[in-house]
């Protein structure tokens, strides 16, 4: 026989022991205001790129109309594109120790989890099973008991059409529909209604209708569920392809300041 464990016998030495807590380590306010202290001169140079960004906007309200202008704002966009790229270089390195943690964290963690989610699955497989005979043959019970009423009130409303007994007539009638409404329902319910069981720690347990699909001819699957591969339309596109059936393939230029 299984027994449950109850999750109070599970702590053992140390149980009383304070949780973990991250956030003394890692304070949010603290953090934000040593990242700020130590790159506020980049937060500075930001604003300093966005002032000039703002004057080169008001000088062009019309448009770009020289090439000394063109060469100077390829200048100006290669300098704030150096500087995000330089801040994004100091956010990775800033990061990465908590990163590092984090990944220890998760590994840790998941060594106590994995194999519990993997043990629970292998008994929810054999819970399986069983809830799926035990709806199937619930459901096939109450279809034949609900078809066997059903005839049992139709030969009472033959022997009550046959004496003449309008009461007895009505009352055959009646027990027939609602026994044919109980075979439909019986026909219509969910898997649930047949296999819910109950725990003494309060599991609940019922079997769940899911459909799924498996793979078995691509040419005979329909358009509209057949997705487009991308990846490979642009690397066609890359290596030359200009003409791709169903495709407009079209110019897309844009700027490049290195």
């Amino acid at each position: 026989m299984v027994t449950a464990i109850p999750a109070a016998a599970a702590t053992g030495i140390g149980g009383n022991r304070p949780p973990f807590d991250l956030s003394l380590a890692l304070d949010p306010d603290m953090l934000r205001a040593d990242l700020g202290e130590q790159f506020d001169h980049k937060a500075r140079r930001r604003d300093e790129l966005l002032a000039g960004v703002s004057r080169f906007h008001d000088a062009t309200a019309d448009g770009i109309d020289n090439a000394e202008t063109q060469a100077k704002a390829g200048d100006f966009v290669r300098q704030i594109k150096q500087e995000a790229k330089q801040v994004e270089g100091l956010r990775t390195t800033a990061k990465a120790p908590v990163l590092d943690a984090g990944k220890v964290i998760d590994a840790f963690f998941k060594a106590i989890t994995s194999p519990l989610d993997v043990a629970a699955a292998g008994i929810e497989k054999k819970m399986t099973t069983y809830a799926r005979a035990e709806a199937d043959r619930k459901r096939r019970e109450a279809e034949e008991a609900a078809k066997a009423a059903a005839e049992k009130a139709a030969r009472a409303a033959e022997e009550a059409a046959r004496k003449a007994d309008a009461e007895a007539l009505h009352a055959a009638v009646a027990r027939e529909q609602e026994a044919l409404e109980a075979g439909a329902a019986a026909q219509t319910a969910k898997p649930a209604d047949f296999s819910r069981t109950y725990g003494d720690l309060g599991s609940v347990s019922s079997l769940t209708e899911r459909w799924t699909f498996a793979l078995e001819n691509l040419a005979r699957v329909p358009l509209q569920y057949l997705v487009l591969n991308d990846q490979a339309v642009r690397q066609a596109i890359r290596d030359g392809a200009r003409d791709i059936p169903g495709l407009r393939i079209f110019r897309d230029d844009k700027v490049v300041v290195r």
